[in-house]
């Protein structure tokens, strides 16, 4: 059995019972976690109230082995000063190399960007690089568009390269696997479940995601409180947190129409009091990869309505399973509600046909390929 290495800038944060990791990422590391004898993962320490959504991790064979928090910051000084670390980061990941069979990064981050580099030049074991970022940005980051560019290149029979989506003119090395959300079973027991929501009364409106500007959900809020759709609007609610919840806890509170913002909850009230329980999730981003809140909410029968960039609309049809706004804008969410969504006249079908879409993002077909395409020598 083999062992892996995973580098990345994935959060981790330190409290008296331990560390915790982001949830997301340690659900999938611990969904595969069989398929290797040893796991070490290094990543960074954060600090602030992202712990809310992290875990300790419940693996035996993982070891954690968290670096300051050397991410940078807007400021040219923080950037500069993260410049500094650099080699010191780059010989940890080297000299910790040698010892393993797998090295799994995450890009885009600078982490990855290192081990990518380093992969060039080594044959000797398998390189499993996940890229989750947007692959079809004509104008992405100055460090999103390097780590495109190397990836293109680095055509070698041991790397393998997760992306999102199918794109034209790729080396064989890439693989266009899906991001896993969901087990078998729980998604078995949301097919059989009964859809008792009316969908063709007032809708209730969720949004669940970091609330920073290139999210959305401030603009969102503004769509839907104009005249020609708030009186379709049942409620909304916003889960999350970031940069934008004060602005719209004030909008909350002259609000014609119930505006309820939740902070974080756990995935688990997510499913059962969000989703379950929602006609639409709206996630109007500038940019994505594909965020799993689309095929969670999608599996609950709370239709899509997102932003037609990367790969999403490879997999949301417009009208079909979910809807697509053409771009990010007020304007363009407004147009979406009141032309294909307000008065249409079969949306229990298209959230039937969304719960459909979400079988493609189980762990366990997530694993299998894993085991198969990625691990295979």
């Amino acid at each position: 059995m083999k062992s892996i290495l995973i580098v990345s800038d994935t959060p981790m944060y330190k409290t008296n019972n331990g560390f915790l990791v982001f949830e997301p990422t340690l659900r999938e590391v611990e969904e595969v976690s069989d398929l290797f004898s040893r796991i070490k993962w290094i990543s960074y320490q954060r600090q602030g109230s992202g712990h809310k959504n992290a875990l300790i991790p419940s693996i035996p064979n993982l070891q954690l082995y968290p670096l300051g928090n050397m991410r940078g910051g807007q400021s040219f000084s923080k950037k500069l000063q993260v410049l500094f670390t650099i080699p010191w980061q780059a010989f940890l990941f080297y000299r910790e190399i040698p010892s393993f069979d797998v090295i799994h990064t995450r890009a885009p981050s600078v982490p990855a960007l290192m081990v990518i580099l380093y992969s060039f030049f080594d044959s000797k074991r398998i390189y499993w690089h996940k890229y989750a970022g947007n692959w079809g940005d004509p104008h992405p980051p100055l460090a999103f568009r390097l780590q495109n560019w190397l990836l293109r290149k680095l055509d070698k029979p041991n790397i393998r390269i997760t992306i999102n989506g199918r794109w034209p003119g790729l080396h064989q090395g890439f693989l266009f696997m899906e991001n896993p959300c969901l087990k078998s079973t729980y998604l078995e027991s949301l097919q059989v479940e009964p859809n008792i929501r009316n969908y063709r009364g007032k809708l209730k409106i969720c949004f669940v995601g970091n609330l920073d500007p290139f999210k959305g959900a401030l603009r969102l809020i503004k769509a839907l409180l104009l005249p020609k759709v708030v009186s379709s609007i049942d409620s909304i609610w916003i889960v999350g947190d970031g940069f934008e919840k004060k602005e719209i806890e004030c909008i909350a509170t002259n609000s014609v129409v119930p505006l309820h913002v939740c902070g974080y909850l756990s995935r688990e009230k997510i499913f059962e009091s969000i989703y379950s329980t929602s006609h639409i999730m709206v996630l109007p981003s500038e940019t994505e990869g594909f965020p799993k809140v689309v095929s969670e909410a999608a599996a609950h029968r709370c239709i899509p309505v997102v932003t037609s960039v990367s790969s999403i609309d490879q997999y949301i049809k417009d009208g079909i399973n979910g809807f697509l706004l053409k771009d990010s804008s007020v304007a363009s969410i407004e147009s979406t509600f009141v032309n294909k969504i307000i008065g249409h006249k079969n949306l229990a079908e298209v959230a039937n046909q969304a719960l459909l879409l979400a079988s493609r993002f189980t762990y366990e077909r997530f694993r299998e390929r894993i085991k198969h395409e990625v691990l295979a020598e």
